[in-house]
């Protein structure tokens, strides 16, 4: 009997290892993890970019040279916001005070980590350059989560794998 108990135990712990329990994430091949543990979610970006956690949030960029970045943030959900729908309408305006000529490109249902979100990408200028923006917004938990990518908008194709792939790789913990 004492045998088999320990054969069970081996095999659990052996079943573990495969399939991660636990609540500890290890960083896909080629990422790492630029998240830290008081966060709700975990975000992987390419080895080459760098983190930039020196503004309060979570976000990285390419290069010196070429700025493109990403960032998530997230916020409790004001109560008054009922759907997504509702919270891009709640921030639009201001948007297109800061971006008079904000262009729409694309509008889109989509999905972070398997959760329902919206997906705007947009094109808008600052200081005579022009900027092509990817933003998914969802919400778990009674927290508003949006995730950016913003690039020059020429360069915005270059990255546009990797982000995808930051976007595959993202997951709430």
């Amino acid at each position: 009997m004492a045998r088999i108990i320990a054969i069970l135990c081996v095999l659990a712990l052996a079943l573990c290892g495969m399939f991660s329990c636990g609540e500890e994430s290890s960083a896909p091949m080629g990422f790492k993890e630029i998240s830290d543990e008081a966060l709700t979610y975990h975000l992987y970006v390419p080895d080459d970019w760098t983190a930039d956690l020196s503004t309060g949030i979570t976000s990285a960029y390419y290069s010196g040279i070429d700025p493109s970045n990403i960032s998530v943030t997230a916020f409790e959900l004001d109560y008054s916001i009922t759907s997504l729908d509702d919270y891009w309408a709640m921030i639009e305006p201001d948007l297109k005070a800061v971006f008079p000529d904000l262009a729409y490109v694309d509008q889109s249902d989509a999905k972070l980590d398997g959760v329902d979100a919206k997906q705007y990408i947009y094109t808008a200028s600052m200081s005579g350059k022009s900027y092509k923006f990817m933003q998914l917004i969802a919400v778990k938990s009674n927290t508003i989560y949006t995730f950016t990518y913003t690039a020059e908008a020429d360069k915005y194709d270059e990255h546009i794998e990797d982000v995808l792939a930051i976007l595959d790789y993202f997951d709430f913990k």
